[in-house]
C-alpha cells in the first residue's frame, strides 16, 4: 500500500510517502515567490499529479484545518484542499481528511500540541535527525492513518 501524507499550504506543502509502515520519502512543494494565489495552486496541483500519476492507487491522507483566521487564507487553502481531493480521485483508490487536532490525538502528542513537539515526536518515531514543520506535519498525518488501521504499532518512546 501506498500513502502520501499532506500538510497543505500555499507556500509550503508538506508531503510524505509511506510504503506500507516504512516512511520512503518526504518533502516540501514550494512555489517560486511573486507567484499569484492562483499560480501558486497550478504549481503545487501539478507537482502533486507528477507524484501520483505513475502509482494509479493507493490512499491520500489530507491535514484540514478547520480553524484559519483569515478569510482569504481559508478561502485558497479550501481551494488547494478542493485540488487535492480531484487529483485523489485520478490517481488514488481513495482520499482521507484528517484535522490537526485529530492527528496530534492519534500519535501520541495530545490535540493542542505545539509543532515543535509534533516535529520532536515524528523524528524520534521515524529516527529522522531533521525536518521542518512542514514536513513532520505530512508525516504524522500519514502516520495517523497508519496508527489507525493498525498498520503502525507504537509501544515503545524512541529517542532521536
Amino acid at each position: 500500500m501506498i500513502l502520501y501524507g499532506i500538510d497543505p499550504a500555499m507556500n509550503h506543502t508538506g508531503w510524505c510517502r509511506f510504503e506500507g509502515k516504512k516512511l520512503i520519502l518526504w518533502g516540501v512543494v514550494v512555489p517560486p515567490k511573486g507567484m499569484e494565489p492562483q499560480e501558486r495552486l497550478c504549481f503545487t496541483g501539478k507537482a502533486f499529479e507528477e507524484k501520483w500519476k505513475p502509482i494509479k492507487s493507493g490512499l491520500i491522507v489530507v491535514m484540514e484545518d478547520s480553524y484559519i483566521k483569515y478569510a482569504h487564507v481559508a478561502k485558497s487553502l479550501n481551494r488547494l484542499q478542493g485540488i487535492l481531493s480531484w487529483l485523489g480521485g485520478l490517481y488514488a483508490e481513495k482520499v482521507v481528511f484528517y484535522t490537526p487536532q485529530h492527528i496530534r490525538k492519534v500519535v501520541g502528542v495530545g490535540g493542542n500540541a505545539s509543532k515543535d513537539k509534533v516535529n520532536t515526536h515524528m523524528r524520534a518515531k521515524f529516527r529522522i535527525k531533521k525536518i521542518n514543520y512542514d514536513e513532520s506535519d505530512a508525516i504524522a498525518t500519514g502516520a495517523a492513518y497508519l496508527l489507525e488501521e493498525g498498520v503502525l504499532r507504537w509501544t515503545k518512546k524512541r529517542k532521536i
